[in-house]
């Protein structure tokens, strides 16, 4: 049986991944604009007359304006980074997953030999979480030894990377069959094996990433709003 696991490998879903970059890109040049027109207002009236006269409004304007710069700066620095270090590539196989950054490097895996029972009696050696947002925030939770030996949890999630895997529910079905196979002594909760369809009355169906652009395309003009909000909050207190 053993002979017969074939490998899966990650496929990226590059509309999803670019709309991802451009919804970052757009909220750092929103955000810019707004950077720009708090300290355009402040220039206006004059740096020195505005804090004489409006203390509390400047102060304010100062504020926002450095937390908006300090968003602006971790944004543009997360879409750097993880252009080259987030996962480009996964791939699950007979041994466990493993994945790789843009330049095939190895930075991170889960191998079956690696993982050990759970030291939680709340928690199953392997479970599954699922976020606030469905259909994003899906990650598997296992257990491994860290370097001092002790048992730590640790998550397996795709979620908030650079590169959009249209697959996701896919690799992390292949990884807990995986376990099934190569690690039949740990405990996979109940919760999870049906969610993957991972129990004999329930046949594979996923359903993950059905919604994915409904709720892109709903992230993106909450993002949109919530800065424009956000402006015209500062606006009253420029006033």
């Amino acid at each position: 049986m053993q002979e017969k696991f074939v490998a899966l490998e990650s496929e990226i879903s590059w509309p999803l991944t670019y709309f991802g970059i451009i919804l970052v890109w757009t909220g750092i040049i929103a955000t810019a604009v707004v950077i720009f027109f708090l300290f355009y207002e402040i220039r206006d009236y004059g740096w020195a007359d505005y804090l004489y006269y409006k203390p509390d409004q400047f102060f304010i304007l100062l504020i926002a304006g450095i937390i908006l710069i300090l968003l602006s700066f971790f944004l543009i620095l997360y879409m750097i980074k993880g252009r080259k270090k987030d996962y480009r590539r996964v791939v699950a196989d007979e041994k466990g997953m493993s994945m790789y950054d843009a330049e095939n490097k190895l930075i991170s895996s889960f191998l079956y030999a690696d993982l050990c029972p759970s030291n939680d009696k709340y928690f199953s050696d392997v479970s599954s979480r699922t976020g606030y947002q469905p259909y994003f925030t899906h990650s598997l939770l296992v257990f491994k030894h860290d370097k001092s030996g002790k048992t730590v949890i640790s998550p397996i999630s795709f979620n908030h990377n650079y590169y959009s895997f249209k697959n996701k529910y896919e690799l992390y079905r292949h990884f807990l069959t995986g376990i099934q196979i190569f690690r039949p002594d740990l405990t996979i909760s109940g919760r999870t094996l049906e969610e993957y369809r991972l129990t004999p009355e329930s046949p594979p169906d996923p359903k993950f990433g059905k919604f994915e652009w409904a709720i892109a395309m709903m992230a993106f003009v909450i993002a949109i709003g919530l800065i424009y909000v956000f402006y015209l909050f500062i606006g009253l207190f420029s006033k």
